[in-house]
């Protein structure tokens, strides 16, 4: 099945929002260089549970390291999303039927 990925992004600063639309996808958020201090804020606005990872290529799937965050926002060391060498911050809606909704803030 070929899917339209559509979604809005509003950025101000390092403030990200973005509104997946399909089930089952994932999206890059923002291309970054992490540090081993640096934090993410996450947000799970929606009611569909979400991973949030680091990944080294656009549209790659998470590896052994993500965040699930099922609703509500979360505060985490950027380490906790995956090896800091990959550099593209990624949201994936693990649920099958329902759309999914997100805030991401590097911090």
């Amino acid at each position: 099945m070929i899917a339209l990925i559509s979604f809005l992004i509003y950025k101000c600063r390092d403030n990200y929002s973005r509104h997946l639309f399909h089930d089952l996808t994932n999206q890059t958020i923002v291309k970054h260089t992490f540090g081993e201090n640096d934090h993410v804020w996450l947000s799970n606005t929606g009611t569909t549970q979400l991973k949030f990872y680091l990944a080294n290529a656009k549209g790659a799937q998470p590896g052994d390291t993500f965040i699930t965050l099922a609703t509500g926002e979360q505060i985490v060391l950027a380490s906790a999303l995956g090896e800091l060498t990959n550099t593209y911050l990624t949201v994936l809606n693990t649920d099958p039927l329902h759309d999914g909704a997100f805030g991401v803030e590097l911090v």
